[in-house]
This record gives C-alpha cells, structure tokens and sequence, in this order.
C-alpha cells in the first residue's frame, strides 16, 4: 500500500531513534523507590545525551527502543550505596541500589551502560 514508506518501516521495527526524558517518564514506574531516589534518576537521565538513554533502554530491557513497554525501576534497599545498578532485562526491571548523590547516579549508570558488553552481563 501506498501509505508504507521506508520511514514507517524503520519505525515499526526499530522504534524511536529519539527517546527523551518524557518518553521514559511515560513508560517508568517505581517499586519501593525513595522519593529522592526518584529525583537523582531523573536527574541523571536528564542529564544523558540521547546515544546514553539508548544505551539505558538496552542495559535495562535489552531492547533498542521502548516500543510501549514498561521500564521498572526497583529499589535494591540500603545496602548497596554507589553501587552500579543491575537489570532483569526479561523482565524490563532495573534494579537501582541507594546513591548519596545525583552525580555518583550517573557516574554509576554511565559504566553500567558503556562497560556492559551484552545484556546477558546486566
């Protein structure tokens, strides 16, 4: 048919090549997350350029795009402090340990999302 151009196709298979903040507020819930914990996330993910929110998505679902999923973000308690963050890719969950700070959140996920070879590793 006429209206199935090659943009729409990529579309379809390979999502969004832009997610913004707004678009992971729309698909994000908290699990037993603090209130601050919350904050520094988004913080952080303000924060990331555009290839690094990708890369999120893939460390976090091990998918390329959101494609209407939920992301689960669950809190890993009080032990962990500045720990990096883990995930359950076949479930969308990320696990988020406590973090003192904004910055050592994003320190933290930026090695998560770079040093991660594949989603397996997560």
């Amino acid at each position: 048919p006429p209206f199935v151009t090659p943009s729409l196709l990529e579309l379809m298979a390979c999502g969004n090549r832009i997610i913004t903040v707004e678009d992971l507020r729309a698909v994000t819930r908290f699990n037993g997350v603090a209130e601050t914990q919350k904050n520094f996330f988004w913080e952080t993910v303000t924060r990331m350029n555009n290839d690094e929110r990708k890369k999120l998505i893939h460390f976090s679902t091990g998918l390329n795009s959101l494609n209407s999923r939920r992301l689960s973000v669950d809190s890993l308690g009080n032990q962990y402090l500045d720990h990096l963050p883990t995930a359950s890719t076949c479930f969308f969950s990320l696990h988020l340990p406590p973090y003192s700070n904004a910055d050592r959140m994003y320190n933290a996920f930026v090695i998560a999302i770079n040093e991660t070879g594949t989603f397996e590793n997560a």
